[in-house]
């Protein structure tokens, strides 16, 4: 977990236009006879760097995004607007608006929340995730936060608790109604004999078989809507899970800018280290 969590942390570093500057001010404080030295590790920090960023921005660009009534267990990404369990109020101290999650320098919320889309809902377990927001003020104090209605990205493990159904099941519980119905013989005339002659055709069967799809179909959006259906979490391969109210194609630019600043930066550091040390 810890290994992960300073991941985490290396990707915010190397992707925060912070670095360069920090990097620029400590090349201008430290003894002359010192800046070969510290060129080289910062040539080298660069090299890691880029192949850092640059397999964040793989892993976040390959991956497709889903809905809740297509996804499939695993690992997935998923974008949709953050929510708090109906009836709660939201984790967040009294001093800040109304969150689903937030960290403050003294505390941070590990409270589920929802995400939902036009689909369903979908529990988030944000414990062990790399939460990516902007820095907020307020009352002098400073935090982070997702807010109730923000549009989230979501990059994790899938599981589903209850309820989903493959194809497979689909079929099954289709052809388990249609049979259910075929026991009322009655019923069945008088639902799809459209023309009458007392017997159920091979058309008037394709009707019927519909009608037992869309019922199935009807259900399943149902279940596909209860929160508890859904959980994301982190993934036991040690793949990241990402929760970030900065939208995806902001992340990719980012990460793709400073992945080529790094990859510039390396060999010209590691030139001026060369020279230094002459």
């Amino acid at each position: 977990m810890y290994l992960f969590a300073f991941r985490g942390m290396l990707v915010a570093i190397f992707s925060s236009f912070l670095y360069p500057a920090a990097a620029l001010c400590f090349l201008w404080l430290i003894p002359r006879e010192q800046t070969s030295n510290v060129l080289v590790i910062l040539s080298i920090l660069s090299l890691i760097a880029s192949l850092i960023l640059f397999r964040r921005w793989r892993t976040l660009n390959d991956t497709a995004t889903s809905t809740l009534r297509t996804v499939s267990q695993g690992y997935t990404e998923l974008i949709g607007s953050a929510m708090t369990f109906p009836g709660e109020t939201g984790p967040g101290p009294l001093h800040l608006p109304p969150v689903v999650w937030f960290s403050t320098p003294n505390q941070t919320s590990n409270q589920h929340f929802l995400i939902n889309d036009e689909f369903g809902s979908c529990t988030i377990a944000p414990r062990q995730a790399e939460i990516i927001t902007p820095l907020h003020y307020r009352s002098q104090n400073t935090f982070r936060a997702i807010f109730p209605g923000q549009t989230v990205y979501v990059l994790g493990q899938l599981t589903t608790v209850s309820g989903h159904k493959t194809d497979l099941q689909k079929r099954e519980a289709v052809l388990s109604l249609l049979g259910s119905w075929k026991k009322d013989q009655h019923e069945m005339l008088r639902r799809f004999d459209k023309n009458g002659d007392g017997r159920i055709d091979s058309q008037e069967l394709l009707v019927a078989r519909g009608a037992a799809e869309h019922t199935i179909d009807d259900h399943l959006d149902y279940e596909y809507q209860q929160a508890a259906t859904h959980l994301v979490d982190k993934p036991k391969d040690g793949r990241p899970f990402i929760l970030s109210s900065i939208p995806l194609d902001q992340l990719l630019k980012r990460y793709s800018m400073m992945m080529l600043g790094h990859l510039i930066a390396w060999p010209v550091l590691g030139a001026l280290a060369l020279v230094f040390s002459g």
